[in-house]
């Protein structure tokens, strides 16, 4: 009272805190993230928590008749990603044996998400977490069809690799796991095939890319048949225990 009028004051908000440490987290992913991967990767069965066998039908027959069906795939994978859409492109070895093995064949698959559209976290401690809601698309076939979360989670170093990427499908209803994958992978170069020379239109062979090659990429599985446990709880919560 008794003043002169004042200018209007202008107010600025700033980013509240968990919008910036979002942000934050998602450059964290993307940068840390980003490039060339090599080793396995698993399915585990949500009901015994046992690693899955890839099916007979990606194997050849010699290997199942001796035995030798692979416990995951090996995978050759490239990540990338700009402003908040995290990619990734890459190729399953499809097991092979004999003359075979001497160009083997690959699969290619591509994945990517916004992760502007999930609840992305970078800790201290070298963990990364993107998770999202979604609804089936098939991926899970019909045993799934009620809308689920994604949540996939980034280990950093380790003896198992470089990374340790676990991803897993959850009932967030009744925490239930209906899926769940882990990769175990090390450090790769985009001049090596398959990314330096990938299958032509046609063909599944990827060009000086061997099965010996392949194995010193991707190192040894990272899980035998006898690993892995799951208990329930009286909520019908699901725990797995993958690898001693």
């Amino acid at each position: 009272r008794g003043l002169s009028p004042q200018p209007p004051l202008k107010m600025v908000a700033a980013p509240p805190d968990a919008e910036l440490a979002s942000s934050l987290a998602r450059r964290t992913l993307l940068t840390t993230q980003k490039g060339c991967w090599a080793g396995w990767e698993v399915s585990f069965d949500p009901r015994t928590g046992r690693p899955k066998p890839l099916d007979d039908a990606y194997v050849a027959e010699e290997l199942r008749e001796w035995g030798q069906s692979p416990l995951g795939w090996e995978t050759f994978v490239e990540d990338s990603g700009e402003d908040s859409l995290w990619q990734r492109s890459g190729f399953r070895v499809l097991p092979e044996a004999g003359c075979a093995a001497d160009e083997v064949a690959v699969a290619p698959f591509s994945w990517g998400v916004d992760l502007a559209s999930c609840r992305v976290v970078a800790s201290s401690h070298g963990i990364l977490a993107a998770d999202s809601p979604r609804r089936p698309s098939g991926e899970c076939g019909s045993a799934v069809s009620q809308p689920f979360v994604d949540v996939r989670t980034i280990f950093g170093p380790s003896d198992l690799g470089d990374r340790i990427r676990v991803d897993v499908k959850v009932d967030a209803a009744s925490c239930t796991i209906i899926s769940c994958v882990v990769c175990a992978e090390r450090r790769d170069s985009s001049t090596e095939p398959p990314f330096s020379s990938p299958p032509k239109p046609g063909s599944a062979r990827a060009k000086g890319l061997d099965s010996s090659s392949v194995s010193s990429r991707c190192g040894p599985c990272f899980v035998t048949s006898k690993d892995g446990a799951a208990s329930f709880d009286e909520d019908g919560a699901t725990k797995l225990e993958l690898v001693d």
